[in-house]
C-alpha cells in the first residue's frame, strides 16, 4: 500500500502470479502487510493498494482503502 504519489507506507510483498487453474478460488493470493515503523495512518485519507508487473514496470491501482487502527495500551492506566 502507498500514499498518492505511490510512496510505500507498509513492507513489499512479492506474489508469482502463475497459477492458471480455471477455478478462480485456486487462484487466490493471500498476502499480510505491516505498517512501516513511525507511520502514523489518517482515518480520512484513501491508500492505494498497488501491484507492479515485474516485466514491464506498469504500476495499477487494484483498490484505495482506508486505515483504522486500533490499539491496546500496554501500560494499564486504570481504565
Amino acid at each position: 500500500m502507498g500514499t498518492v504519489a505511490h510512496e510505500p507506507v507498509t513492507d513489499v510483498a512479492r506474489v508469482v502470479a502463475d497459477r492458471a487453474s480455471a477455478d478462480a478460488s485456486e487462484r487466490t493470493f493471500t498476502v499480510r502487510l505491516s505498517l512501516r515503523p513511525g507511520f502514523s495512518p489518517s482515518e480520512d485519507e484513501r491508500y492505494p493498494l498497488l501491484v507492479r508487473n515485474v516485466g514491464t514496470g506498469e504500476v495499477v491501482v487494484l483498490r484505495e482503502l482506508r486505515m483504522q487502527v486500533a490499539f491496546v495500551p500496554s501500560i494499564d492506566f486504570g481504565w
